[in-house]
């Protein structure tokens, strides 16, 4: 067999072992999906779909660079193309029914994107292992990738961390291949990768460091013969400065291109980067507070890697930096040094954060016990041919025990499992409280914001479809003891159907009991009086504990009572966050007003402007709400008085505001009180907030 035959083989083995891990199990927890697809979601978006929306290539969301924003962008007139040629849709709004009633396919094309990504990032790993330390060496970091769990299962999320990886160990590759042959065309393709992965994820700018010593090197030394090739004449230094300059051109080019919007709307740029900025100085509200740096050495050594594959990565690193100063581990060492002190300077954690550090541990380590093999046989010690081959299981081990471990995630989340049990137990028109991280049945108000056709659609074709009041109790990231008012019990014994309680959130605040109080005696009193229906943990799949109580009253549900209690209403306390109260009455009030119970809705939407230096955004929805119920119970003279009162004080608006709205209702009929889904937009002269 020709070597070439070989490493094709060898290839082909590699990419089909990487695909194989990462498409097995792709469908876990839909149709659901979980702390990630923000790409997929945005890029739905900005296709427009529907007759009150408009095609709009900016995502308008800047946490992100927007490049693989771009790419599940594409992926969505692909997967539409594919429907349509298989029948299973015949028409844009078939497409967008299908969207709304069951995201399978649309999430397993996603996922499967991100599986493309992961593949490709053991390929790449293969070519940079094979380039620095020859052929076994090659096989030996790819098949580490391949396997490893953490990113197996993150090639599973629509995120953007493994395709920032892929492109990032890429844009190594050619920065390695400038001190073997320094050359105008890999110049540019180190710049263009360099660039793509800045524009998957802001981090990604770091990759000029690795590019630039690469420049240093090639300027400075005489080029190097790595694993694969021997030395060429070098450039001249001119043009390899040249070269250097239209790399970074380059880089900058495909940064700007991918993520245009980043120039053509600065604002929102800079007010979705600030925000970035703040969410990682300041963390996440009762997460890990181990110091960043010992957290992201605990990952590396442990989740990541495993502590035989943890040891000879960084001896690697020391023998071949350090020690024998091979200026292509000066290379490949520069990123991963300075990019871990980033993420080690953040208070936000997250173990995704280090996948990028992983094809280069796994080149270091590959390449370490590779070259100890050579000097050991070099001395005649009396050494198995596959040495490397029993290394490479020992560092396997840790990742297969995890993978084996993480199968549980396919048997399905717990918030996907307590969706279904809700949904074939729980009566529709229910009222449903529920924390962050919980459950998400189909609700009033995710029905509201579907376009008019889809509604009628599903209404038409899926009766059966049992839809929810959904309210989502509030968590703060920042100062997280403002969501007390909402912990009391007694708000909701008269009027909620089920609560719903998640330990993502539960165990944030049993962990401080002293600055939780009321969110602790809340989870006590729920537990001795509400009815434990079910429960889903880790025995049932992945995903936090999951509780549903049922309300021991026995109530009808929400939407089906003749009239319902006047709603309870908490305290007036000051708002540590200003704004922060409103939505959750500018939510309640809808869910009121939604079953036809007005009067409720219109005490509920007044409640919430008693709040102090509420701003005028959180404001004019309650306002608006107040007099879209007022009229839709008849009382005009309420609606006019509070139309009045708000052109006074200038509460939510300006006062030209409020008088040109005053002139239109008072041209305008009063609205019928029916019973049913009431429009947010129905303000006179269909004003919405």
């Amino acid at each position: 067999m020709t070597d070439r035959r070989r490493i094709t083989l060898l290839t082909l083995g590699l990419v089909a072992l990487a695909l194989g891990l990462r498409l097995y199990g792709l469908g876990w927890g839909l149709p659901a999906v979980y702390e990630e697809a923000y790409p997929f979601k945005k890029s739905w978006q900005m296709w427009g779909w529907g007759p009150t929306h408009k095609f709009d290539p900016n995502p308008h969301f800047f946490n992100y660079p927007t490049l693989f924003f771009y790419v599940q962008f594409l992926g969505q007139a692909l997967l539409l193309a594919i429907l349509r040629l298989a029948g299973e849709v015949h028409s844009i709004l078939d497409y967008r029914v299908l969207y709304a009633l069951d995201k399978t396919p649309f999430y397993l094309l996603g996922r499967g994107i991100s599986a493309l990504f992961g593949a490709a990032t053991v390929l790449i790993t293969f070519g940079l292992g094979r380039r620095v330390a020859g052929t076994a060496a090659g096989v030996a970091a790819a098949v580490l990738v391949a396997i490893n769990q953490p990113h197996i299962a993150k090639s599973q999320f629509i995120e953007v961390d493994v395709p920032m990886t892929a492109l990032a160990t890429l844009c190594a590759l050619f920065a390695v291949r400038i001190l073997e042959k320094p050359a105008r065309r890999v110049y540019l393709l180190a710049g263009l990768f360099g660039g793509l992965a800045t524009s998957t994820k802001y981090n990604g700018a770091l990759l000029c460091l690795p590019i630039l010593l690469a420049h240093i090197f090639a300027v400075w030394r005489r080029p190097e013969a790595t694993g694969r090739s021997k030395p060429s004449p070098a450039p001249t230094r001119p043009q390899t400065w040249r070269w250097f300059v239209e790399a970074a051109v380059v880089f900058a080019a495909a940064f700007a291109i991918t993520s245009p919007y980043i120039l053509l709307d600065r604002a929102n740029f800079w007010t979705g980067f600030n925000y970035e900025r703040l969410h990682m100085q300041i963390g996440h509200f009762g997460l890990d507070d181990t110091p960043a740096f010992l957290f992201y050495m605990r990952v590396f050594s442990g989740n990541l890697l495993g502590w035989p594959f943890a040891l000879l990565a960084l001896a690697g690193f020391v023998w071949l930096v350090a020690i024998k100063r091979r200026p292509w581990a000066a290379v490949l060492a520069i990123f991963p040094i300075v990019y871990i002190g980033l993420i080690s300077s953040w208070s936000m954690k997250a173990e995704r954060y280090m996948l990028p550090v992983l094809p280069v541990a796994a080149v270091f380590a590959a390449a370490f016990v590779a070259e100890q093999v050579e000097r050991l046989r070099a001395r005649r010690a009396a050494l198995p041919a596959t040495m490397l081959g029993l290394a490479t299981i020992a560092m396997a081990i840790p990742s297969l025990a995890a993978y084996q471990r993480d199968l549980i995630r396919l048997r399905g989340d717990t918030r996907t499992l307590a969706k279904d049990w809700i949904e074939k137990n729980v009566p529709a028109a229910s009222f449903i409280l529920e924390e962050p991280y919980g459950p998400e049945p189909l609700g009033v108000i995710d029905l509201q914001m579907l376009d008019e056709d889809v509604r009628t659609r599903i209404r038409k074709e899926r009766p059966e479809t049992r839809v929810y009041a959904i309210q989502t109790m509030p968590m703060y990231q920042v100062r997280p003891e403002n969501s007390a008012i909402f912990y009391q019990l007694g708000l909701y014994d008269e009027v909620v159907d089920c609560i719903v309680t998640s330990s993502s959130v539960v165990s944030r605040y049993r962990k401080n009991p002293a600055l939780f109080q009321a969110q602790n005696a809340f989870y006590d009193s729920l537990a001795l009086r509400w009815t434990k229906a079910k429960e889903f943990g880790p025995e049932d799949g992945s995903g936090p504990r999951i509780v549903i109580y049922r309300n021991p009253h026995g109530l009808e549900p929400f939407g089906k009572r003749r009239s319902t209690a006047f709603p309870p209403m908490p305290a007036i306390v000051p708002d540590a966050l200003p704004g922060a109260f409103s939505a959750f009455f500018d939510r309640q009030g809808f869910l009121f007003e939604s079953f036809g119970y007005q009067d409720g809705a219109t005490a509920l939407y007044l409640h919430g402007l008693r709040y102090d230096d509420q701003p005028p955004e959180a404001v004019r929805p309650l306002v608006l709400g107040a007099i879209r119920t007022s009229l839709a119970a008849g009382r005009q003279q309420q609606a006019l008085a509070i139309l009045e009162q708000a052109e006074k004080q200038q509460v939510g608006g300006p006062a030209a505001y409020w008088r040109q709205l005053r002139a239109q209702f008072t041209a305008a009929a009063p609205r019928d009180s029916t019973h049913g889904a009431a429009r947010r937009d129905s303000t006179p002269a269909g004003t919405a907030h």
